[in-house]
């Protein structure tokens, strides 16, 4: 019965990763800023604006990762595509605020960020002008991207916190 179930979602699986990495990335958001508020302190600066920033931005990824999953390209290819453009800008504004607003960030962060979105910006040049692979084969790359930097961010973020200079 549930490789039934399994095999009848089929075409769904994927947006339902998305839907569910969307809820966690917006869940995460509050944790996030929590840590960025917490390095800041450390370092003597007063977090209140950009800890509010971090975690909209940050909850802002996830919501529209889940606008992606709920509205598959069949159903409405603007708005799916929309939610998931909306998300690559949304994650490049994170990166580029990081980047200038939180002081001590490490540099390994600073750099896999900056290849990241490089990455995604050569899936997406590999998906519309030279039409490489479709549209889910670019979000499979970014998607992939972005859950590595998910990994090393948190992480990171995590030190940050701490006040631990590098």
């Amino acid at each position: 019965a549930c490789l039934a179930l399994l095999e009848a979602l089929g075409p769904y699986r994927f947006n339902l990763a998305l839907i569910v990495t969307g809820a966690v990335v917006t869940a995460l958001a509050n944790y996030v800023g929590h840590d960025i508020d917490r390095g800041l302190t450390a370092r003597r600066i007063d977090p209140t604006r950009r800890v509010r920033l971090f975690s909209w931005l940050f909850a802002g990824i996830g919501l529209c990762l889940m606008v992606a999953g709920f509205v598959p390209d069949a159903v409405n290819i603007v708005v799916h595509v929309g939610a998931a453009s909306g998300m690559v800008v949304v994650f490049a504004v994170f990166v580029l605020c990081a980047l200038r607003l939180l002081p001590g960030l490490p540099k390994e962060v600073s750099g896999f960020s900056l290849l990241v979105i490089a990455g995604i910006v050569v899936a997406a040049l590999l998906w519309v002008p030279i039409g490489y692979y479709n549209l889910t084969g670019m979000e499979f790359i970014a998607a992939g991207l972005l859950f590595a930097w998910l990994l090393v961010f948190v992480r990171a973020i995590g030190a940050y916190a701490t006040g631990r200079r590098r």
